[in-house]
């Protein structure tokens, strides 16, 4: 069986437990035929770490750029293949995440293109354009609690976020509002709850620094407890959702209608999440996503059933 590490943050938040690492790829890989071992970043430490991996031998590293550069991570590859995992490598790219390309094998990225990649000398494999994936480890919960808000928004308001939230609840042919929430000191399982409340969540989908639309974790997250009301992001069909039969897709006047149906109607609404709901968890999830990853990088990987790992979490 070969081996897998991860090096990425376990703690985060008040409740230690909110980490976008944690909840994208926790508990996969395990379940792909790889013994799987989770180190902490918070506790990184290089001569250590690599001590460690000298003696563990991993057929793979896997490390979520998070704000520091690690040129010796090169010295690692004397006994492992190297990858990053990187979030926001558009607006990221040319002032960090370009740097690591010399010290290590590769990369999984969710909002560049390969393109770039090869304009700074990439290997022609060195890039895998993921997208964020439903983790039934970490992200269904039973919830007990019932609809109490038509339409939320759950996040903060970096970017144009603010700006849109208020153009939205604006706009005179919107009939309810917004319930909006900072999840800043809540627990994950708290933040997914907030969806679960409502008939519908928001999505707006422009990147941290105001230059574009970019994919978003709450595609991955919110169809699974509302309707998912969402701005266009790039590349929308790789998640197999149909704009306004899956979800709303918030682009103009007449979204704003189907908008109001889904939240006036019950019986509309519901269909439209239970058609999400439906594509997100027998398409969209992480062992869909990683199955293809591990294809292009391992070159002795063999697909899985997919629908077969599936099973046992009663989906």
């Amino acid at each position: 069986m070969k081996k897998v590490v991860f090096l990425m943050r376990l703690h985060e938040g008040p409740g230690g437990e909110y980490s976008a690492a944690v909840f994208n790829w926790y508990g996969v890989l395990e379940h792909l035929g790889y013994e799987v071992f989770y180190e902490d970043y918070n506790s990184y430490n290089p001569l250590e770490f690599y001590e460690k991996i000298k003696i563990l031998k991993p057929d793979f590293i896997f490390h979520p750029t998070y704000e520091s550069f690690h040129s010796e991570f090169i010295k690692l590859r004397e006994f492992s293949k190297v990858y990053c995992v990187h979030s926001d490598d558009d607006w990221r790219f040319d002032n960090y995440i370009k740097h690591w390309i010399p010290f290590t094998d590769g990369a999984i990225g969710y909002q560049n293109k390969k393109e770039a990649y090869d304009l700074e000398g990439a290997p022609e494999n060195y890039y895998f354009r993921a997208r964020w994936a439903f983790n039934p480890n970490t992200m269904m919960h039973d919830f007990s609690s019932k609809k109490t808000h038509a339409l939320t928004h759950v996040g903060g308001f970096h970017g144009n976020k603010a700006q849109r939230l208020l153009e939205l609840k604006n706009n005179p042919n919107l009939k309810t509002n917004i319930h909006c929430i900072e999840p800043k000191y809540s627990s994950y399982s708290w933040y997914l709850e907030s969806y679960h409340k409502s008939i519908a969540s928001l999505c707006f989908t422009g990147n941290s620094v105001n230059t574009g639309p970019q994919s978003k974790t709450r595609l991955a997250e919110l169809p699974y407890y509302s309707v998912l009301v969402s701005e266009p992001w790039p590349d929308m069909h790789l998640w197999n959702m149909e704009p306004n039969k899956d979800f709303v897709l918030l682009e103009n006047d007449n979204s704003i209608e189907l908008l109001n149906k889904v939240i006036l109607d019950k019986d509309f609404g519901n269909k439209m999440f239970e058609s999400g709901k439906k594509i997100l968890t027998e398409k969209n999830t992480v062992f869909h996503e990683w199955n293809e990853i591990m294809k292009h990088i391992d070159e002795d990987y063999i697909n899985k059933d997919v629908n077969t790992i599936l099973k046992k979490y009663k989906l």
